[in-house]
């Protein structure tokens, strides 16, 4: 699948970026869990509808 993507680093937005993802896990509450192709985790949230890729300063 095929998703725009929010880079947060330091608790800002520093760009949007198209990416492939493949769900890796899908939690209760409307979270779920992508991978993208360098194998970094984005986070999906059903309530905001808006993918973020998760940085180590989330993580």
């Amino acid at each position: 699948m095929q998703a725009e993507v929010e880079i947060v680093e330091g608790g800002q937005t520093i760009k949007t970026e198209k990416m492939k993802l493949k769900m890796v896990k899908e939690f209760s509450g409307g979270i779920v869990i992508y991978e993208d192709e360098d194998g970094r985790a984005v986070l999906y949230s059903r309530e905001k509808k808006k993918f973020t890729l998760i940085s180590i300063d989330i993580a």
